[in-house]
Parts: structure tokens; sequence; C-alpha cells
């Protein structure tokens, strides 16, 4: 049977800290034998894969997604024994649907095959953490549970998420 690594993106850019992610994700796939959570390294969609000295004359996102996927193919890919990668499809990020359209295009060339799934829909819209910071904001635990699995949603109603929310409350960032 096939197995599946999950990367858990490593970076602190976000309201949820890695620790936090990285456990919700564990509990949420803890049923199923076939699966290896992983911290995403430096090399995997981080600062790391995106030097300033690189950026010449193409666009700055994309010299990043190529530069990223390459580490990906030649050194993540090889050592782990990965043919294929899903990512989920991005309807709302502009910089992240272009890095999908970017592995796309450069994965097959590493012999590493490539699917974008469709993103899990609630009422004909597609799921987002900018809906889910949307509804804390607005105190609709109620309607997060609808959309949220439930190890995420249990880390939400959590006292580990009393500062996490708060911060959401108080705050507009995207991230």
């Amino acid at each position: 049977s096939e197995h599946l690594f999950i990367f858990i993106l490593e970076e602190e850019l976000s309201y949820f800290p890695f620790k936090y992610r990285f456990e919700i994700v564990k509990k949420a796939t803890k049923h199923l034998d076939n699966i290896t959570i992983l911290p995403s390294s430096q090399y995997i969609i981080s600062a790391a894969t995106f030097p300033d000295y690189f950026l010449k004359d193409l666009p700055k996102d994309q010299v990043h997604a190529e530069l990223d996927v390459a580490i990906f193919g030649n050194k993540i890919a090889p050592v782990l024994a990965i043919n294929k990668r899903f990512v989920g499809e991005e309807p709302y990020c502009q910089v992240t649907s272009k890095y999908n359209e970017t592995m796309q295009k450069l994965l097959p060339k590493y012999g590493i095959e490539f699917t974008i799934l469709e993103r899990k829909k609630f009422n004909d819209k597609a799921i987002s953490a900018s809906t889910v910071r949307q509804y804390i904001r607005e105190d609709k635990f109620d309607e997060i549970k609808k959309i949220v699995p439930l190890a995420t949603y249990e880390f939400l109603v959590s006292k580990e998420a009393i500062p996490i929310i708060e911060e959401i409350k108080n705050t507009t960032r995207r991230h």
C-alpha cells in the first residue's frame, strides 16, 4: 500500500504556532496507518528557500516557487521515495495558486505526479482559514464545528487556544 507524508509548515507566520498545528494534524490522522506527519524543515516553503540575492529579472514569487520545487524534486522526494505530490486547490490566494501552477509544470520533470485536490466546500463555498478566523471574530463556534475537522474544533475550544483566539479577535492580519 502507498504511504503518505504530510508536511506541516514549520515557519511561524500563523496565528497558530507550529507545535499546535503539528499536534492537530497528528490527532486528526492517528487512525490512518499509512501516514507520517513531518515538519516541513527549512527547505519546504520556507524563508531559507527564498534567498533575496537570487531575485534578478524574474517575478519574485515565481523564482521562489521554482527554487522550492527544485529543492523538493532534487533533494526531498528522492530520499523519501516520493513520486506523487498532492495539494489543495487555491481559489483565494494568488501566490499559492501560482505556486500550485509552478509545481504542476515542474514536478513531472522530477518524475513526480502532481494532483490538485478540490477544496472542501460548505454551502457551495470553498472552506478557508479566512472564514474560520471570521467566525472566531464573530464567536460563531457552532459554524466552525461544521467546517473543520473534529481535532481542529477541539483545539479551538481548548484552554491552549484562548490566547490565539484573543489575538485573532483583536487583529485583522491575514495569518
